[in-house]
């Protein structure tokens, strides 16, 4: 009799259960998983939009805006390294981090099909896809941490150390030379002013700023230099200005710069493609055409780095 009973309460847990289990193979495990899935979605705004993508996805698409698809497989690399600790590195400070194109690029499937052309798409999307996932969960540490993963298009022959831009002074973004950043096509910028544009390009941002003369090219003075070359302060009027302050007011390419008085007008010639700290791109793949491979690469322009893998 006992057995019998027991039989049948068996039957009616199983009976109960069915439906559970059944949830459960469709709609899969719910809380831990999701949880997983969460911490790899990435907020990126695009068009004003806000998207969320995978991780993986989302370094394909940095990739792919960061560097020209003829660079050497080895410079890709080591952008996607890059890119995956610059991004986890954010989050880490804050996971509900938005990424937006100034502080890292980023292309769709579909912009980057514009780019590149149908015919070249596929190609050219496996190209940038085996980069980052020949290097998946690869992440650039300093003492087991993730380091700033700073990068920029080319150098003016020798990258900046974060000390000089932005008054830290971290270990690992120190300058390295960068000499053959002088190949680049980015290395030289030419911006013209007149004397107006310019003075008004100042008071966007600040307010108080003058001139005492009808011509400004006889107020600008640099008054020092890095020992890379790029400009510490430059004066302008009444103000003093950090090199790097006053070559984002005017929109420049750097702040490795001259300026020249041509019939009237301000000439500025710049040196080099972005901040100059951290990892030079083009650098990268002229390393790369030398036959570094991407950790050297890294552990050349991020000093005394390691490349750590991080758990999924």
């Amino acid at each position: 009799m006992r057995e019998k009973i027991f039989s049948i309460i068996l039957f009616i847990i199983i009976i109960c259960f069915i439906p559970i289990f059944i949830t459960t193979l469709v709609k899969g495990i719910p809380k831990s998983n999701q949880q997983e899935k969460v911490k790899k979605s990435i907020k990126v705004l695009v068009d004003g939009n806000q998207m969320d993508v995978d991780l993986d996805n989302y370094l394909i698409g940095v990739v792919a805006a960061e560097m020209p698809i003829n660079f050497y497989e080895d410079a890709l690399k080591a952008q996607a390294v890059a890119a995956r600790t610059f991004t986890l590195k954010k989050i880490e400070y804050d996971k509900n981090h938005i990424f937006i194109n100034n502080e890292q690029a980023f292309l769709t499937k579909e912009d980057m099909e514009v780019r590149w052309g149908t015919d070249n798409f596929a190609k050219n999307y496996n190209k940038i896809r085996n980069a980052v996932m020949e290097t998946k969960s690869e992440v650039i540490t300093y003492k087991e941490d993730l380091i700033e993963a700073v990068f920029h298009s080319t150098s003016g022959g020798k990258t900046q150390s974060a000390k000089d831009v932005w008054g830290e002074d971290i270990p690992y973004l120190v300058s390295v030379n960068s000499l053959e950043d002088i190949n680049s096509p980015e290395y030289i910028h030419k911006q013209v002013f007149s004397q107006q544009e310019l003075s008004d390009k100042i008071k966007e941002h600040i307010d108080d700023f003058k001139v005492y003369s009808n011509d400004i090219s006889r107020e600008i003075q640099i008054i020092s230099r890095t020992q890379e070359g790029y400009v510490s302060q430059v004066q302008i009027g009444n103000k003093i200005l950090k090199g790097e302050t006053f070559r984002n007011y005017l929109g420049l390419e750097s702040s490795n710069f001259t300026f020249n008085n041509v019939d009237g007008k301000i000439e500025i010639l710049c040196k080099g493609y972005g901040h100059g700290v951290g990892m030079s791109q083009y650098g990268a793949d002229n390393l790369a055409g030398k036959g570094y491979n991407y950790k050297e690469i890294l552990k050349y322009y991020y000093t005394n780095t390691e490349i750590s893998v991080i758990k999924n």
